[in-house]
């Protein structure tokens, strides 16, 4: 990873956190597990993010910290508009806050995933490239 990879994913570490946060005030009954996932994945989304700004090019480990994260906060926003059997208060604010947390570590991955694949890609070594004539 690069850099500005570690950096977008120091950001989203503190905006996981946060917003996980917010999700337990917002409805602490029903935001345990999606705290707890928040706050979890944002440690470790800040550990992988320190790591590449000080130069470690592995992304395995940010990826595999990220698709976890989104399965728990995309089920949790799906069981959230869902609405359940039961009548909690803050639930519409619950299911807000977690399809922003969902919308955010998709787009999290994704940029991710595909940096060095679609943009910054090497244009291979001399013995590679096409020969000039």
């Amino acid at each position: 990873m690069s850099k500005k990879l570690g950096i977008l994913l120091v950001a989203y570490s503190i905006l996981l956190a946060g917003l996980s946060g917010l999700a337990y005030w917002l409805a602490p009954a029903i935001a345990m597990s999606i705290t707890g996932t928040g706050i979890a994945g944002g440690v470790l989304c800040f550990i992988w993010g320190l790591r590449a700004i000080w130069g470690n090019r592995s992304k395995a480990w940010a990826i595999l910290t990220l698709v976890p994260i989104n399965f728990m906060v995309g089920s949790h926003a799906i069981l959230f508009w869902a609405g359940g059997g039961e009548a909690v208060s803050g639930r519409q604010a619950m299911a807000i806050v977690a399809t922003a947390l969902f919308l955010l570590s998709i787009a999290t991955l994704a940029t991710i995933a595909y940096a060095g694949v679609l943009f910054d890609r090497d244009q291979g070594t001399p013995a590679m490239q096409p020969a000039r004539r």
